[in-house]
C-alpha cells in the first residue's frame, strides 16, 4: 500500500484532529484541554508519520496529556468508555486500544513533544478572542458596527470561536500564537458577518492571509468535493492508515499484544 502524500497526510490529520476533539467532548473534557490536546497531537505528527504511529491510539493519549497540562485531568478509562460510538462512526466495530494502552503510550508522547525548546505547550485561542472583544467593548464608541455589545457580539463571538476550533485542527497553532489566531478569527468572523472589525482592533493583512490560507486549504477541499465526498475521502484515508496498523497488531507477539507508538 502506497504511503500518503503530504496533502493526503494533512487532510488525514485534520480528520483525526476532529475525531480527537469529538472524543474529548464525549468524555466531558473542557474545551481548552481538547484544544491543547489537538496541538500536542499535531506536534507529534509534525515529525512522524501516520503509518508508523497509530492516530487512534495517539488521539486519546494526547487528550490525557492535554488534560494534565490544563489541570483538568481525564481518566484513561473515561476515554475508553467514550470511544465505541465514535469508533463505529469511523467504520470500526471494535476498539483495539484500552486504557492501559493509552497509559503506556502517555509517557512516550509526553517526552516526544513536551521538551522541545520554545515550543508551545498549551492552546486557547478562545481566551484570546474574549480578550480582543473585551477590548473592543471597552473602547468602542457604540456606533453601528463599532461596538461588540448585545446580540451582535454573541454572534460574532460564536462565529470567531467556531473558526478557532477548526484552525486548531490544522498545523497553524504550531507556528502562530494564540493571541494572533484569536485576532485573525475575529477579523474573519467580521468578514463573514459583513461587519467592520470593531475598533480599536486591527489585524495585519499578512496575518489575516496566513490564517485564511489555512482555512482555504481545508474548506476548498470540501467545496471542490462536496461535504459528503470530502467525508468519504477522509474515511478512505483512515482505512489506508488503519490497514497498516491492523497488520502490525496481527503480527505482534505474544498473541494479543497491541501495537504502541514508539
Amino acid at each position: 500500500m502506497s504511503a500518503l502524500t503530504e496533502a493526503e497526510a494533512d487532510r488525514a490529520l485534520f480528520y483525526y484532529s476532529s475525531y480527537l476533539m469529538a472524543l474529548g467532548h464525549q468524555a466531558g473534557l473542557r474545551q481548552r484541554a481538547c484544544l491543547t490536546a489537538a496541538l500536542i497531537f499535531r506536534r507529534f505528527y509534525s515529525s512522524r508519520s501516520l503509518e508508523a504511529h497509530d492516530p487512534l491510539l495517539l488521539a486519546p493519549t494526547a487528550l490525557l496529556v492535554g488534560s494534565k497540562v490544563e489541570e483538568c485531568q481525564a481518566a484513561a478509562s473515561a476515554l475508553e468508555r467514550a470511544m465505541p460510538k465514535l469508533r463505529k462512526d469511523l467504520g470500526d466495530e471494535t476498539n483495539p486500544y484500552s486504557a492501559q494502552d493509552m497509559e503506556a503510550c502517555e509517557q512516550v508522547l509526553f517526552e516526544a513533544v513536551m521538551f522541545e525548546p520554545e515550543a508551545p505547550v498549551s492552546c486557547d485561542p478562545h481566551a484570546a478572542i474574549a480578550r480582543h472583544l473585551a477590548l473592543a467593548m471597552g473602547e468602542g464608541d457604540g456606533a453601528a458596527g463599532g461596538s461588540c455589545e448585545g446580540s451582535a457580539n454573541v454572534e460574532l463571538t460564536a462565529t470567531a470561536c467556531y473558526l478557532a476550533n477548526d484552525i486548531c485542527k490544522t498545523a497553524l497553532p504550531l507556528s502562530v500564537a494564540d493571541d494572533a489566531i484569536g485576532l485573525a478569527c475575529v477579523a474573519l468572523a467580521c468578514r463573514m458577518l459583513r461587519r467592520p472589525l470593531p475598533p480599536p482592533l486591527e489585524c495585519p493583512g499578512a496575518l489575516l492571509e496566513q490564517v485564511a490560507g489555512a482555512f482555504t486549504q481545508v474548506y476548498r477541499a470540501v467545496a471542490d468535493e462536496s461535504g459528503l465526498q470530502f467525508g468519504k475521502s477522509c474515511l478512505g484515508l483512515h482505512q489506508r492508515v488503519g490497514a497498516s496498523h491492523r497488520a502490525a497488531r496481527t503480527r505482534a507477539r505474544p498473541a494479543g499484544q497491541r501495537a504502541r507508538a514508539r
